[in-house]
């Protein structure tokens, strides 16, 4: 039996993404395929999810749905080893979150209505301690905001073997 996840993400316009890799590429890390493109995870679903009808909901959702205002406001480290970018909460970027779970939250995973949701964007992960103790403490001292946009929402499906496939991708409304 297969045991595959599917996700919606939001994805950044070209100057929250272009401030994202930058920090990755000061800090040396090279992401695996789940991160490399800066993101911020809305929901995740169970395998049990349709993904046609998802990627239809989905696609239809956005052509409706305006582009969100989104203010990076602080770095921190996670789990000893990561670093991750939050976002100010929003009123738009809540009900986003919360339209987007209107409709398929029985199958969420994490981050439902019910459990709460931490919004982050990811930007490293590393066992290697130089990199935490010296790099990482650099770029979160001299960190500044960044004001990014987000700009469509993507639909991927992680299988197995943990490779990521983007099943659509959905432009927001300016």
């Amino acid at each position: 039996m297969s045991n595959k996840s599917y996700f919606i993400v939001a994805i950044l316009d070209e100057n929250g993404a272009e401030a994202i890799l930058n920090l990755q590429k000061e800090l040396g890390i090279e992401l695996d395929n789940l991160n490399d493109i800066p993101h911020l995870t809305l929901a995740s679903y169970e395998e049990t999810i349709d993904a046609d009808n998802l990627l239809e909901w989905v696609n239809e959702f956005s052509q409706k749905q305006k582009s969100v205002d989104l203010c990076l406001y602080a770095l921190t480290v996670i789990h000893i080893n990561g670093l991750i970018a939050l976002p100010l909460i929003s009123p738009e970027l809540y009900e986003l979150y919360y339209n987007i779970h209107q409709k398929y939250d029985k199958y969420s995973r994490f981050g439902n209505l019910t459990s709460g949701w931490f919004p982050h964007i990811t930007i490293a992960y590393t066992n290697n301690n130089k990199i935490i103790n010296e790099k990482i403490l650099r770029v979160t001292n001299r960190y500044n905001f960044i004001n990014t946009k987000i700009i469509s929402l993507w639909v991927s499906c992680l299988d197995d073997d943990r490779v990521l496939t983007i099943l659509g991708k959905f432009p927001l409304q300016d």
